[in-house]
């Protein structure tokens, strides 16, 4: 079984629609690249997958227990501080730190960053 399963969706403010009756599958151990100019669709079709927005019609079937999540494309300008202190401050700069040095370690080594290096500093891929 597909871990998403795509039939006939249409999505879209005005006609033709952004999304016009596409119909895909993504299999276990796939690996996706969405291209396209500004306005294609790419967010949109991302936002319908994760079932942030629904579909104007067709169908969206995700795997039980499938969870899918994004990034944003904007990077916030909130966060200060060393790599170190802004990943011990948790998930947005008001949220939960994580106390345990030796799980923030394994963190910065998993994701190779510096933990001495400004955040501020870092490119917006790297953030």
């Amino acid at each position: 079984m597909a871990l998403i399963d795509v039939r006939d969706l249409v999505w879209g403010f005005s006609q033709p629609p952004l999304l016009d009756h596409i119909t895909f599958q993504i299999e276990k151990g796939e690996r996706l690249c969405l291209v396209g100019r500004n306005g294609a669709g790419k967010s949109t079709l991302l936002k319908l997958l994760s079932g942030e927005i629904l579909p104007d019609s067709g169908e969206i079937c995700r795997q039980q227990g499938l969870t899918v999540a994004s990034l944003d494309q904007v990077v916030p300008q909130e966060f200060a501080g060393t790599i170190f202190e802004v990943v011990a401050g948790g998930r947005s700069p008001n949220g939960p730190a994580l106390v345990e040095t030796h799980r923030i370690e394994t963190i910065l080594s998993q994701t190779h960053l510096p933990p001495d290096v400004q955040f501020a500093d870092l490119s917006a891929g790297l953030k």
